[in-house]
């Protein structure tokens, strides 16, 4: 009894750790290609927001809801969100 425990635990292991090496780092987001897929993945279903119109904060939460329904990757979210973060309500370059 205790063998099979003992199997179970390090197969949970196991598969913890391959869960947490499965998702490929980040590069810094790219705004020009943001720029592109907010113009093209969110005019698919509304009228595209402007960006002025949330903060960085609102903005994040945002594209955590909307990203994946666009069919937005991690990658190409923070891509979006890179350029969202420049030209949103309270960004240095408005």
């Amino acid at each position: 009894m205790h063998r099979i425990a003992a199997v179970f635990a390090a197969l949970a292991a196991a598969a913890a750790a391959v869960a947490g090496c499965s998702q490929a780092p980040l590069r810094p987001g790219d705004p020009a290609a943001g720029r592109q897929l907010y113009e093209s993945r969110c005019s698919q279903c509304h009228a595209p927001h402007e960006p002025a119109e949330y903060d960085r904060v609102e903005w994040r939460g945002i594209m955590r809801q909307m990203g994946p329904r666009a069919g937005m990757d991690r990658q190409m979210q923070e891509d979006t969100f890179s350029w969202l973060e420049q030209h949103c309500a309270g960004s240095a370059s408005r």
